[in-house]
């Protein structure tokens, strides 16, 4: 029930890093406190997902 609730203000809170994000050219947002780091944003030009997934495809070479 809490997750219910929060998703709406979560997705607001999301869409408004994402759009300063992109208005001040910023290519990562992150939210720091004492204990972990938080990636909030990052631009899809930097995400190399696919290119790490082929690798591991293709056996996991990590040179």
């Amino acid at each position: 029930m809490t997750d219910s609730l929060l998703r709406p203000i979560k997705q607001k809170v999301m869409k408004v890093i994402a759009a300063v994000a992109k208005e001040q050219k910023i290519q990562f947002m992150f939210d720091r406190n004492d204990q972990i780091l938080v990636l909030l944003y990052g631009d899809p030009k930097y995400d190399y997902t696919n290119f790490v997934i082929d690798r591991l495809k293709r056996g996991g070479s990590s040179k």
